[in-house]
C-alpha cells in the first residue's frame, strides 16, 4: 500500500529539522533537540508503528502537520523570537517537557536498601496513597523552597501548588467520615500536582555548561547559518515575471503592501551574547542548587537570583578633579543671547 504522505516529504522535513537544530545558539539545546527529532522519527520507523501508520491516512496528515509546526517553531527560535527560544531552553534544561519528567523520576528514585533491616522497613511501609502514607521528604523540601522564593513563583513556567501536604477533610458534605477511596484520590491528585509543579535539579555536566554561559567564562559564538538563496523582488518583478500582467497577478489579484502581521506574537532579535545571557539567567534562576546541612544532613535548596538594578552612584578615586561638581546645585547659567533675535509670540 502506498503511503498517503510520500517518503520524500518525510525526508525533506527531517533534513530541515536537523538543520534548524544545528542553528540553535545553545550547545545543550542543539544536542537535546537533535536527539529528540531522531527519536521521534525512529519511533515511527519501527515495523509495528510503520504498518499502523500506513493504514491510517488521517494520522499521517496529522503527523505531517505536527512536524511542520515543530519546524516553524525551531525557525522562529533561530530567528530570535523570545518566546520560542525561551521554550527551547526550558525544554533542553529540563524546566518543562519530557526531560523534566525524566529528571523528576531520577530525583525521587529512592536509594537501594543496603541490608536486611532496610529491606524490612521498605516492606512495612504503607502502600502508595494509603492511610499513613507520606510524600517523600526531599519532594516536600523542594516544594517549600519554591513556594518561599517569590522569583521562582513569578518566572516558573509551571503552576505552583499551594499546600505542602494533601488537605483531607475529616467529614464529607453529609457529616459522615470520609471514605477510604476518597482519601486515596485526594492524595493521588495532590501528588500529581506536586510532580507537575516541581523544578528538579540539573546534572552536574549541564549545570556547569549553563553556569559558564551565564558568567561568561565559557566561549560562545553564534552558529553560522547557511546562506539563503536570493529571492526575486515581488515589488519589482523582472522581465521573466511578465510585468504587471504576471501569472501571480492574474490568479491572486493585487497584493497589499507590507504589514506588521508577522510581528503580532513578538519580533525577531539579533542573537548576540547579551541577548542570550538574559535567557540563560532566567533558566539558571529556575535551577535549584542542593547542599547538605552540616548537622542534620538534610538537603537545602538554594536558587540563583540575579539583581540587575542599575548602579545609582560610582566610586571616584583620590585623583578626581573637584571642579567637576562646581555649580552642581546652584543657579543655571543663562544661555548667550543672539542680537536681533526676538522670541516669537
Amino acid at each position: 500500500m502506498k503511503p498517503f504522505v510520500p517518503s520524500e516529504r518525510w525526508r525533506s522535513l527531517l533534513r530541515a529539522l536537523l538543520r534548524e537544530c544545528s542553528y540553535l545558539p545553545d550547545p545543550v539545546a542543539r544536542k537535546y533537540m537533535h536527539e529528540m527529532v531522531l527519536q521521534r522519527y525512529r519511533h515511527h520507523a519501527e515495523p509495528k508503528s510503520k504498518l499502523k501508520l500506513l493504514l491510517d491516512p488521517p494520522r499521517q496528515v496529522a503527523l505531517e502537520r505536527a512536524t511542520k509546526q515543530r519546524l516553524s517553531f525551531l525557525k522562529r527560535a533561530n530567528e530570535g523570537y523570545t518566546k520560542p527560544l525561551e521554550k527551547v531552553l526550558f525544554m533542553s534544561y529540563g524546566r518543562t517537557g519530557k526531560r523534566r519528567w525524566e529528571l523528576v523520576t531520577a530525583f525521587l528514585t529512592p536509594d537501594t536498601p543496603v541490608d536486611t533491616m532496610a529491606v524490612k522497613e521498605v516492606i512495612n511501609q504503607p502502600g502508595m496513597f494509603d492511610d499513613g502514607w507520606a510524600p517523600p521528604p526531599i519532594l516536600v523540601g523542594l516544594l517549600r523552597s519554591q513556594l518561599n522564593s517569590q522569583h521562582v513563583a513569578q518566572v516558573s513556567p509551571r503552576l505552583q501548588i499551594k499546600d505542602l501536604r494533601p488537605v483531607i477533610p475529616k467529614q464529607n458534605v453529609w457529616g459522615r467520615p470520609l471514605a477510604w477511596s476518597r482519601k486515596r484520590n485526594i492524595r493521588k491528585r495532590w501528588y500529581q500536582g506536586a510532580l507537575d509543579s516541581v523544578l528538579p535539579p540539573l546534572p552536574e555536566s549541564d549545570l556547569d555548561v549553563l553556569k559558564g554561559l551565564v558568567t561568561g567564562t565559557s566561549q560562545w559564538a553564534p552558529p553560522v547559518k547557511r546562506k539563503k538563496q536570493i529571492e526575486e523582488d515581488k515589488d519589482n518583478p523582472g522581465p521573466s515575471a511578465g510585468g504587471i500582467l504576471s501569472p501571480q497577478f492574474l490568479v491572486d489579484g493585487p497584493q497589499k503592501g507590507p504589514t506588521f502581521g508577522k510581528y503580532v506574537d513578538g519580533r525577531p532579535h539579533q542573537i548576540t551574547r547579551r541577548f542570550m545571557q538574559r535567557l540563560w539567567r532566567r533558566v539558571y534562576s529556575l535551577v535549584p542548587d542542593i547542599t547538605l546541612h552540616p548537622k542534620t544532613n538534610r538537603p537545602i535548596f538554594n536558587w540563583h537570583l540575579f539583581d540587575e538594578k542599575p548602579n545609582l552612584a560610582i566610586t571616584l578615586g583620590d585623583g578626581f578633579d573637584p571642579g567637576l561638581f562646581e555649580n552642581a546645585g546652584g543657579e543655571k547659567e543663562s544661555s548667550p543671547s543672539v542680537q536681533g533675535y526676538q522670541r516669537p509670540t
